[in-house]
């Protein structure tokens, strides 16, 4: 829709003023750093179908404020075809004489990687590009501090991975600029950034990260302490102010004159549309047509399971917001592992609070095909060291890897819709890069929260009824993924106490053990998450953004992209 919004724009200027516009919009900005011994950057930079403005002919990104940086290495590719490479790079050409061409153009201090657009056609532009001296280093640290993404484009979506040869901790301090929502965190021994949505024109991608002294042999040398960096950087503006005056006066102006025409109104209507309509779910985008992304309100109640794949029922909640929270489901996963008798839970002796708890004891032999399950595993054994994981441990653990263990959840969005999609319950469309859902789908969906409405009454009523109390295993995996766990396990106890010994006699786990996987799952989380909200307010390293800021654009990148 922001494109729609930009064409009006764009005919709205040419009324006014004869003003020639570069701003793009680019579906996806794909980046990956790889950061060498001497400090130097090895970039593998994607544009996912970029829209030029017609008669431009080129697009262009330049780096402003390098110092002792500089590019080298420069190559482009457009649907896999290399371009050829131009010493003299000149703006002044034809469209002709640059298609499937690329150079760097040199001007007022500024570095420009050019390329040619080549065709209007959609497609991917891959730049390849080396930054010799990308790593500064200060009396008491090694410092990165770029700008990867200046303002003034429309990009539905940003990710940048930078990673060595030896692998970050997760402690590693890493700030994000310039994006309100974004994130920055080190996860699996590499940074990562992601926007978590569109970035708009007066947005941009600033990282700083700080590195112990001597991680790097750069020839980059600056007489300053890290601290003076980070002072400045956080005391950017929560606005971009890298953010075109120019642009902003004129859309204001546009805005402004046609504010009263009636079409602003429809324009209006149909934004809402389309943005209720652009749902991400995992990595993927989902099209949920003209209902958009709600079920029925009016949906009876379900006694039955629906459906054994805990996952599946995890997606359809997630999407339409029957849990809480997404975390949830670690909660689900160990008791359906502990139903399958994959962990057992022992009462003993915890190793640090030296107390009596309940414990969970973890198998070395574990074995699933859900490789989600096998990574989950492994962090718990991870944690545990010894296969006996205690709440504590787990807490410590989810403290120093919430990034690893909060990525787990999104990958399992990923896995089931992948899944569904193979089934035929969700459509690929191609054209977009959407996910488009079927009338199964919204079926199943339903049942789903069928389920949750039945639970959620059960565990408010004081009357026994008749229920399949075979099934209590099940529900509760069913309501710990909606979040209410230990409002329908008090109330099987209350109402079914005889049956469930019964049923505990004869799987060996029940009540207590129900809780006490219910708060060590809810109380790793929280952690997790606490954690991850600490790094985002800068108390210590792991990542986080904060909207404006960046000392004024970074110390080198920045500049300006867009065609021309």
């Amino acid at each position: 829709m922001k494109k729609i919004l930009k064409y009006l724009y764009i005919i709205g200027i040419f009324l006014l003023f004869p003003i020639s516009v570069n701003a793009i919009d680019i579906d996806t900005v794909d980046i990956d750093v790889y950061v060498d011994k001497n400090g130097n950057a090895h970039i593998t930079e994607k544009w996912i179908d970029p829209e030029a403005n017609y008669g431009d002919s080129e697009f262009y990104k330049s780096y402003d404020n390098l110092g002792e940086m500089s590019v080298t290495d420069y190559t482009v590719t457009y649907n896999n075809q290399v371009f050829e490479y131009k010493q003299d790079w000149d703006i002044e050409d034809s469209f002709e004489d640059k298609a499937y061409k690329n150079g760097l153009y040199y001007e007022d201090g500024k570095t420009e990687l050019c390329f040619g657009i080549s065709d209007y056609n959609s497609g991917t532009y891959t730049l390849t590009y080396t930054i010799e001296n990308f790593i500064v280093k200060l009396n008491d640290a090694d410092m990165i501090y770029f700008n990867f993404l200046p303002s003034g484009n429309d990009i539905d979506n940003f990710h940048l991975k930078l990673y060595s040869d030896d692998k970050f901790e997760d402690t590693l301090p890493v700030w994000g600029f310039g994006k309100k929502d974004g994130t920055a965190y080190v996860y699996d021994g590499y940074v990562e950034m992601n926007s978590e949505g569109d970035i708009d024109e007066d947005e941009y991608i600033t990282l700083l990260a700080q590195f112990d002294k001597n991680t790097f042999d750069s020839s980059y040398v600056i007489d300053k302490d890290f601290n003076d960096y980070l002072t400045m950087a956080k005391k950017g503006s929560k606005t971009s102010i890298n953010a075109n005056p120019i642009i902003k006066f004129i859309k204001a102006l546009f805005s402004f004159i046609f504010s009263n025409f009636i079409f602003i109104f429809f324009a209006i209507i149909f934004i809402v549309t389309i943005i209720k309509s652009r749902n991400k779910i995992g990595s993927y985008k989902y099209d949920f047509g003209k209902n958009g992304r709600k079920l029925p309100k009016d949906i009876n109640k379900i006694r039955d399971i629906p459906f054994d794949d805990i996952y599946k029922v995890y997606l359809y909640s997630t999407i339409y917001h029957l849990n809480y929270k997404k975390t949830d489901l670690l909660g689900a996963v160990l008791l359906k592992w502990l139903k399958e008798k994959r962990i057992s839970i022992e009462k003993g002796t915890t190793k640090i609070l030296k107390k009596e708890e309940s414990k969970i004891v973890l198998s070395d032999n574990f074995i699933s095909n859900n490789e989600y399950e096998m990574k989950l595993h492994k962090m718990l054994l991870e944690a545990s060291k010894d296969g006996i994981l205690e709440s504590n441990e787990f807490e410590k653990w989810c403290k120093n890897n919430y990034a690893k263990i909060l990525r787990w959840f999104d990958d399992i969005l990923d896995y089931e819709t992948e899944k569904l999609l193979s089934e035929g319950l969700l459509q690929k469309v191609e054209k977009d890069s959407k996910v488009q859902i079927t009338d199964k789908f919204i079926e199943e969906a339903c049942l789903v929260k069928g389920v949750k409405e039945f639970l959620l009454e059960f565990s408010r009523i004081n009357e026994k009824e008749a229920i399949e109390v075979n099934l209590w295993d099940m529900y509760l995996i069913y309501a710990q993924i909606f979040g209410i766990a230990d409002k329908v396990a008090k109330q099987f106890k209350k109402l079914y106490p005889n049956e469930i010994e019964a049923y505990n006699e004869r799987y060996g786990y029940g009540f207590d053990d129900i809780l006490f996987i219910n708060m060590i799952s809810t109380s790793g989380m929280s952690t997790a998450m606490s954690s991850r909200d600490k790094a985002n307010s800068y108390s210590s390293g792991g990542g986080g953004f904060m909207s404006g800021g960046g000392g004024g654009g970074s110390f080198g990148g920045g500049g300006s992209m867009g065609s021309r």
